[in-house]
């Protein structure tokens, strides 16, 4: 697998129904592909 989005969103949702439910949001720690420019405090996220 990858860091691809292809591969990340699905992970992400079988994650979350393991958990049954889901937090407000969802703050990726600097993933490459979801993180354009890290910063600690604004970070540049994909869309």
């Amino acid at each position: 697998m990858s860091q691809k989005k292809e591969n990340l969103m699905p992970i992400l949702n079988h994650t979350l129904a393991l958990y049954v439910g889901a937090p407000k949001t969802i703050v990726p720690d600097n993933l490459k592909s979801v993180v354009n420019h890290a910063s600690k405090y604004e970070p540049d996220i994909n869309r």
